[in-house]
């Protein structure tokens, strides 16, 4: 499942760059990571739901169905595109001797590790510090995660807008902001929801802008290799 999902993504990442108008390759990217993000959101509750109505089996078997659907979809709305010429792993493995790809594949760890870290531990953090009683604990995750969606869509809409550095930078500081003031609002609902939703967008922000750098870099750096082996 894991390798498939993998797949998946990247391909998804991919063709989304492709096909999408010209100047508009980060918002395209944005809607792909838009509907992983919502996944997330719907699909924890709705695989509760059919878990307890009709067994944990329904669970994968929905998914099956699912994944079959898709599939006819895909083949039905994407268009043919070119695939990309095939990377020896030793040729994929030596960019991580270029600057801009180390460093770029650092911002994303970094900015993942970070962020998976913190989220981690929402959940204790409301219940035991906020004080959150349990039964808002759901509808607080559900905000959280629709902030998430619009910060995804909103990264992809400034990138385009106004490039990469801007988007980057201006998300990243204000997720350590908000970070900062999670730690000093703590017992009001009202404001432990408010920070928690710009920390989510401005988190969410960041994933479009970084999976459109890589790309950018990623392809340049193609171009050369092929350029440099073309007869």
């Amino acid at each position: 499942m894991a390798l498939g999902a993998g797949m998946v993504v990247v391909t998804a990442l991919s063709i989304a760059a492709k096909i999408a108008p010209p100047g508009k390759q980060a918002s395209s990217i944005a809607t792909v990571i838009m509907g992983f993000t919502a996944s997330l959101i719907i699909g924890v509750p709705l695989g509760r739901i059919m878990a307890e109505a009709f067994g944990w089996k329904s669970v994968f078997a929905g998914i099956a169905l699912l994944g079959l659907l898709a599939m006819i979809v895909i083949v039905l709305s994407i268009p043919q595109t070119k695939g990309d010429k095939p990377i020896p792993l030793i040729q994929q493995l030596g960019l991580l001797k270029k600057r801009k790809v180390a460093i770029g594949l650092s911002i994303t760890f970094f900015w993942l590790s970070g962020y998976s870290i913190a989220y981690t531990y929402l959940s204790p953090y409301l219940l035991t510090v906020s004080g959150i009683s349990d039964k808002w604990i759901s509808g607080v995750l559900l905000v959280f995660g629709i902030a998430s969606l619009i910060g995804s869509k909103f990264g992809g809409y400034s990138t385009d807008r106004w490039g990469v550095p801007v988007t980057l930078m201006g998300g990243m500081l204000l997720h350590i902001v908000m970070l900062i003031l999670l730690s000093l609002v703590t017992n009001t609902l009202a404001g432990v929801l408010t920070i928690l939703v710009v920390w989510s967008f401005a988190a969410w922000s960041s994933g479009p802008t970084q999976q459109y750098l890589l790309t950018m870099i990623s392809r340049n750096r193609q171009e050369r290799c092929w350029a440099s082996t073309s007869p």
